[in-house]
């Protein structure tokens, strides 16, 4: 794959929260862009494949970063339409669809947290990859921890 070009990056990005109000038009244009960034020939090796069962595009982590900083603010601006969305997001079986679910849910306002919190703990199963697991606690809880502390703990 080439090195990923930002600016294209951006627009792309900005294309894709066009469809953040309906979920199922998101998804689509989401695994297109997903698969428009993926690493086909990545190929674990045996640590690696026994360590994460779930299907992956193997986006690359600039590309994950920047769909997590371009969407916090719209997810400040509609906390119900974010929490539709995660959902969804969630139910798909691939790691990159359920690691921006988490870091959406990272970005939903103090005013739903309680929301947050619940799909948090619900999504927190024992038999979660581990990155994925790691990926609700740092990302999805990070509005919580710098708003309540005390809940979070």
């Amino acid at each position: 794959m080439p090195a990923v070009q930002l600016a294209r990056l951006k627009a792309q990005i900005e294309w894709l929260a066009g469809f953040f109000s309906q979920p199922e038009d998101f998804l689509r244009e989401l695994r297109q862009f997903f698969e428009a960034y993926a690493d086909w020939t990545y190929r674990p090796g045996k640590e690696v494949y026994d360590a994460i069962q779930m299907d992956a595009y193997h986006v690359p982590p600039l590309v994950m970063r920047q769909l997590d900083l371009s969407f916090g603010p719209i997810c400040r601006k509609a906390p119900e339409s974010t929490l539709e969305l995660a959902d969804r997001l969630w139910s798909e079986n691939y790691l990159e669809a359920r690691l921006f679910s988490a870091c959406l849910l990272g970005s939903i306002p103090s005013s739903h947290q309680d929301e947050v919190l619940n799909r948090l703990e619900y999504w927190s199963q024992p038999d979660n990859e581990r990155v994925i697991t790691r990926s609700l606690l740092t990302d999805g809880g990070r509005q919580i921890r710098r708003d309540e502390p005390e809940r979070w703990l």
